[in-house]
């Protein structure tokens, strides 16, 4: 995977356990049909975001996979009005049964309402 414009770089995600408990403990909850954004302000200047997609979310695996790249896309191609924060992507029951254009509607409308607000 060479540079370029359709990469996710390690800067953008948060990789460790002690970075999800941070933002699960001091999170501000976005809500949407199926997921929950969790977000806290990361000091940074740019936006990380990590995943929790369980089993209960989906059984199958191939479908969990579907729904991280598709919020991974909205995130890599609209992240940038987010600013400096951490976000955890909770999916729950149900979420994989939406397709990849509502699916990307929904983390997009989330995203929008997010930059808004942290756009001060």
């Amino acid at each position: 995977m060479g540079a370029g414009p359709h990469r996710f770089p390690k800067r953008n995600r948060l990789l460790t356990a002690g970075q999800f408990r941070a933002v699960m403990q001091d999170a501000r909850k976005w809500k949407g049909p199926g997921f929950t954004l969790m977000v806290r302000k990361n000091g940074l200047d740019h936006p990380r975001i990590g995943f929790a997609v369980s089993r209960k979310c989906a059984r199958n695996a191939v479908v969990r996979n579907r729904i991280k790249r598709v919020v991974r896309e909205c995130f890599r191609t609209e992240g940038r009005c987010l600013g400096g924060v951490d976000i955890v992507f909770v999916g729950y029951h149900g979420l994989g049964e939406r397709n990849n254009a509502e699916l990307r509607r929904l983390v997009s409308l989330r995203f929008a309402e997010l930059g808004a607000c942290h756009a001060s």
